[in-house]
């Protein structure tokens, strides 16, 4: 099964613990683990990525996706960063929204991002709940348009409240696998 995975630096793998943007290796990232289990993984993840809402944005997208076809899944994971620059979840669900409609002739799994908790780069409850909400919205999306949908629910995370530890990249690698088994 080939999944190509958009996101943000909890794709791509980013290790907190470096202060120039480094990742945790292929063993340790969530993408690593599912391609140690058979899956062919195309990993898109940038660090600070949020919801392409440009057009041109879009466009640069759908040029990266498009030589990658076939794929079973475009694993779509954004809204993150999002939320840390202050949008609302109801904001940052318009712009999945309109990014869905312009990836139809795409196979999407939409997953909503890991919960937040307090650390380092969250520091009110609100935006813990902000990513509850938005997890929320995803589904509605996702339902509406008959997508599949992942939500990976709180995994283990860094000192920073956002990025996941290497245990949360088991976790999730875990939970997404036996929900594309269904």
């Amino acid at each position: 099964m080939k999944l190509v995975c958009v996101g943000d630096s909890n794709t791509y793998g980013y290790d907190p613990r470096s202060y120039v943007g480094d990742r945790y290796d292929a063993d340790t990232r969530w993408t690593g683990l599912l391609q140690s289990k058979g899956f062919e993984v195309v990993n898109l993840g940038m660090n600070g990525a949020q919801i392409p809402y440009r057009p041109s944005s879009v466009e640069y997208l759908k040029q990266r996706l498009e030589p990658l076809r076939p794929m079973e899944y475009v694993t779509v994971m954004l809204g993150s960063n999002d939320l840390l620059m202050g949008f609302s979840p109801e904001q940052a669900a318009l712009r999945m929204a309109n990014l869905l409609d312009a990836l139809t002739d795409y196979p999407v799994l939409l997953i909503a991002p890991p919960r937040m908790q307090p650390g380092a780069w969250v520091e009110s409850p609100e935006t813990i709940e902000a990513v509850e909400r938005l997890a929320s919205h995803y589904a509605a999306l996702a339902k509406k348009r008959g997508l599949p949908f992942f939500d990976p629910g709180l995994c283990d995370l860094t000192y920073d409240g956002v990025h996941l530890s290497p245990d949360g990249h088991r976790q999730f690698a875990e939970r997404l696998m036996r929900a594309l088994e269904r």
